[in-house]
């Protein structure tokens, strides 16, 4: 079916129909899971290869469960996305692609991250259990609750960080659960932040379709992102003073303090992006075509590869 109530026939190239699966796959947004390797990284001499090797794995898993929420979400999603300017190309909204494969699909996919997930050990598979809980509950009712939805959002990318921290043989730091929830809702609150914004340029509706954010209220989304942002930025200053330092795990600790300023610059200049209207929809999938945060990126790596 069309965005005008059309009906189209869903029979097609076999090459078009697999490209209308791999959109709706959003393989481009798997790049959120190699989250799950930041545990390993940040580990100094614990994390070893077996430990990344496993992340591999975890990545692999995390990202069939993604796949999996994104099909289910756009079933949901159907209507208010022929409604949405760019949403409505999406190949279940476009009628590219039926409810029936996708529910199908859907069901492929988890059950190919379940048998992968059972080579894991039993930590990762709770928390791989809760993320895929998490993104259910944000694509049947979370993601229509104002601010309740960047929570989750956040939540689900500390998931990610939670879930590579299962595959470590230490208890997971709950400082670096904190800065990560800081961090992403920040994040999670410069998306709706730029969608909303664009609604308010275009004037085209109120309110954002779905989400049930107003344009008056862009001020406060601004306000609250960028205190996250900053919050963020903070936490990860008492991370490294209350348990990187004190561990001893660092040989050269002292180059961890050089990523601060780096990371409140580049949430600065995402924020200053947004107000500008520069910011695509997404600030992860910014980062990972903008050469200015990949710069950034690189360079806080190479920080962390120095203070081990």
């Amino acid at each position: 079916m069309t965005p005008g109530g059309r009906e189209v026939p869903l029979a097609g190239a076999a090459p078009g129909r697999a490209r209308a699966w791999l959109r709706a796959l959003r393989p481009h947004q798997w790049a959120k899971n190699l989250l799950v390797f930041v545990p390993a990284l940040l580990a100094g001499p614990l994390g070893r290869r077996e430990n990344l090797a496993a992340a591999a794995l975890g990545f692999l898993v995390l990202s069939l469960l993604s796949a999996a929420g994104y099909v289910v979400n756009d079933l949901l999603d159907v209507e208010a996305d022929r409604r949405h300017p760019t949403k409505l190309h999406r190949p279940f909204a476009a009628g590219e692609l039926a409810a029936a494969e996708g529910v199908l699909g859907a069901a492929l996919l988890a059950l190919a991250a379940t048998a992968l997930a059972a080579l894991m050990p039993a930590a990762f598979r709770l928390v791989a259990a809760a993320y895929l809980a998490g993104t259910l509950a944000y694509s049947l009712a979370l993601k229509r609750e104002p601010l309740l939805d960047v929570l989750a959002l956040a939540g689900l990318f500390t998931l990610r960080v939670l879930a590579g921290a299962a595959l470590l043989p230490v208890p997971p730091s709950f400082w670096l659960l904190t800065f990560s929830m800081f961090l992403f809702l920040s994040l999670a609150l410069v998306k709706r932040y730029a969608e909303l914004a664009g609604l308010a340029r275009s004037g085209a509706a109120e309110v954002l379709p779905g989400r049930g954010y107003g344009v008056p209220e862009l001020p406060l989304l601004l306000a609250a992102g960028v205190a996250s942002g900053l919050a963020a930025t903070t936490i990860f200053v008492v991370y490294l003073v209350e348990e990187r330092f004190p561990s001893g795990l660092y040989a050269r600790p002292g180059w961890l303090w050089l990523v601060s300023p780096v990371l409140a610059y580049w949430l600065l200049r995402v924020w200053r992006l947004a107000v500008h209207g520069r910011m695509g929809e997404d600030p992860v999938l910014f980062a990972l075509k903008d050469r200015c945060s990949l710069a950034l990126g690189a360079v806080v790596l190479g920080l962390v590869l120095l203070a081990r």
